[in-house]
């Protein structure tokens, strides 16, 4: 009965130090190095290893992966992550992946990646590997384990065995990839890996590799010595995440900066038109100089606040920086500030005097701007929720807790009622601003008669 074994080193070390560990590479163990020929040259470090040797039965695993960005002691969590693709690009892929760090053991779980993200497998995770344990040194984490093949025919419905492959097949070979990156410290979850070029990046391997040692398989021997790994082929999650962040980011800039733009001169304009007289009366004030003043007030804290805003999305810290959770709950919260700021100060721009509105129009152009607010808060209310509509449970007794979509989906597609939700409250907000600015144009011809 032959032992099967696979063993999967991920770390960053120099080829001096690989002495005795490439012993018997395409013999009696398969080796994959990345860098290419890194464990041949000791100035280059070899950021990736994956070592295997085959028998029946199950296959034992060590995944170990150097901790990337600064700040690694305090910093969140890493991942190190071995993908088994049909092809040479990510998607429709089964991961190991290696989770830890300084602040929190967590060990090895299944992933599967599809064109979008990736996906924990928590239950499959449980049944079909066993015997994990994790460590960290040096800023390498490493993650030990078994991988049972008999038991992958005995997936439970809720552990999704659509989302993982049979590694014991004796005719289907694997391109194997290779991704490092940063992980949530409580739920694991995993942000993208690097998208630029540079070690960090993940790595492909051209050929492929099968795990069967039984008679009938589709190779004479399954100990390979791989050394043409590359970083070339954009990965479709790259192409896809890269494309749609990219796009969604620059869509956010592009109004935040048409906005402050438009909001500076609208401040401008108003305190020329008043000779920037900040302050109308200090003893006794009127109706209508207490509500220009109390406009003015707010108005300009809500201008400083959006100078902040924008400056602090221009110089935010990266996400591997330990300050990037309160810096972005520190913007949430500023911008919700600004937003109450602007709403009070449109009602009390309509509710002035010289405006002319209340005169003319009554309490129409108040129900006009409520409406608007309440649609701009409903759809804010709802976007969170269908962004963050998730759940905590317990994957296993010995394991810490996940955070996991009520339902993976391979074929996972952005929420049409989100987008009509985002777009009918643009078309309000719009519509608002065009009948609110009929109503002004028609008050100024009126006093121009």
């Amino acid at each position: 009965m032959h032992c099967f074994f696979i063993f999967i080193l991920l770390y960053a070390v120099t080829g001096e130090d690989l002495q005795g560990l490439d012993t018997g590479c395409g013999k009696t163990q398969g080796c994959i190095f990345a860098p290419p020929n890194c464990e041949k040259n000791k100035t280059t470090n070899c950021t990736s290893i994956f070592i295997w040797t085959v028998g029946s039965g199950q296959i034992s695993f060590t995944i170990q992966g150097l901790m990337i960005g600064p700040n690694k002691a305090d910093g969140p969590n890493n991942y190190a992550a071995v993908g088994f693709s049909l092809d040479e690009y990510m998607g429709n892929d089964m991961v190991f992946i290696c989770v830890g760090g300084f602040n929190k053991q967590a060990g090895v779980i299944l992933g599967w990646n599809d064109q979008n993200r990736n996906y924990l497998l928590p239950e499959a995770t449980v049944q079909l590997i066993s015997q994990f344990h994790y460590t960290l040194d040096d800023y390498r984490i490493r993650c030990e384990g078994i991988w049972n093949f008999a038991k992958w025919d005995s997936i439970p419905a809720n552990g999704h065995k659509e989302l993982t492959y049979d590694l014991s097949s004796s005719t289907t070979k694997w391109h194997i990839l290779f991704a490092r990156g940063i992980a949530d410290t409580y739920s694991d979850v995993l942000y993208p890996h690097s998208l630029i070029d540079g070690e960090a990046f993940p790595w492909i391997t051209k050929e492929t590799i099968n795990f069967c040692s039984n008679q009938g398989c589709s190779i004479p021997s399954p100990y390979v010595y791989v050394n043409d790994l590359h970083q070339s082929a954009i990965s479709r999650a790259v192409k896809y995440s890269a494309s749609v962040s990219h796009g969604i980011t620059m869509i956010h800039r592009l109004l935040m900066l048409i906005a402050f733009v438009f909001i500076t001169l609208a401040y401008f304009l108003i305190f020329w038109q008043s000779s920037f007289r900040f302050i109308e009366c200090t003893i006794a004030c009127s109706a209508d100089e207490y509500s220009k003043q109390l406009h003015a007030i707010i108005g300009t804290i809500t201008y400083v606040l959006l100078v902040l805003q924008v400056l602090s999305g221009i110089f935010r810290p990266s996400i591997i920086n330990p300050l990037r959770p309160y810096f972005n709950w520190l913007h949430t919260l500023n911008g919700f500030g600004i937003w109450a700021g602007a709403s009070t100060n449109c009602i009390l721009a309509i509710t002035i005097p010289k405006t002319g509105l209340g005169d003319n129009y009554g309490k129409i152009p108040n129900h006009v701007m409520m409406v608007t607010i309440l649609v701009f808060t409903f759809t804010v209310a709802a976007c969170e929720w269908f962004a963050n509509s998730t759940r905590w449970h317990p994957r296993h007794p010995d394991a810490v807790e996940k955070l996991k979509e009520k339902e993976p989906n391979p074929d996972d597609e952005p929420s049409l009622l989100a987008t009509v939700m985002i777009f009918f409250n643009a078309s309000c907000g719009i519509a608002a601003a065009t009948v609110l600015g009929i109503m002004l144009v028609n008050v100024m011809k009126e006093a121009l008669k």
